[in-house]
């Protein structure tokens, strides 16, 4: 593949059934080589999901998830990732070593970490390679998926058990104004058991936000990029 029309900061992409992966140029070096993006795309197809609130992390992995958010630029995210198994990669001394000459290396235990957030055309994944003493952007997927109209933004991030079961339309509405969430999960059954004082909907992006604009996908970062 060659890298003629890609997006800046990408040197590779590739078709995902409803979206496009693609590879970033600031870790090429541990992505391109063919026995390496194998084991990245098994990574990403059986990495743990966890939710952004309260989520149970392995304590590294927490703490380099937390280093990435506070860096980054990401809203509206529905979920934090952690690969199922460690990435074995050969330490970087001895990184060209192995792959120009197949010289046996001194391996070193890798994890991929991601980021789920909700876009206007569906969903983008950023993924991010943790080597321990450095944490690198990888791959993005941009995948479209239809939101279903009339859920609050909490059912729309698949945060389920933190919907208090309607949602406030506009920012410019009465706090009084709300609206049932349509979401089939039962979170309207479930708000009629919660306690007057217990805390509602605090995400505040307005729906409308989130109406397709035909730019989903786009990629001009040097780095996996956060939502614009």
């Amino acid at each position: 593949m060659t890298d003629t029309g890609l997006p800046e900061g990408v040197w590779r992409q590739d078709r995902l059934p409803t979206g496009w992966r693609y590879w970033v140029v600031a870790s090429r070096r541990y992505s391109e080589p063919d026995v390496f993006r194998t084991e990245l795309n098994t990574a990403i197809r059986e990495m743990v999901w966890h939710p952004p609130t309260g989520a149970v992390l392995p304590l590294w992995s927490g703490l380099g998830l937390q280093e990435v958010m506070r860096q980054g630029r990401f809203r509206l995210v529905a979920g934090l990732g952690v690969s199922a198994t460690p990435l074995e990669y050969p330490e970087d001394s001895h990184l060209e070593a192995y792959l120009e000459r197949g010289a046996e290396p001194y391996w070193a235990t890798y994890s991929l970490l991601g980021i789920k957030q909700l876009t206007p055309e569906g969903w983008q994944m950023t993924y991010f390679l943790d080597r321990g003493l450095e944490i690198g952007g990888v791959a993005v997927d941009f995948v479209h998926e239809q939101r279903p109209k009339g859920l609050s933004m909490l059912c729309a991030l698949n945060r389920h058990d933190e919907c208090p079961g309607s949602f406030k339309p506009r920012r410019w509405l009465p706090l009084d104004r709300r609206v049932a969430c349509r979401c089939e999960c039962g979170c309207q059954q479930r708000s009629q058991g919660r306690a007057a004082d217990d805390p509602v909907e605090q995400l505040t992006e307005d729906s409308d936000d989130l109406e397709p604009d035909g730019k989903g996908g786009t990629v001009a970062h040097d780095k996996p990029p956060g939502a614009e």
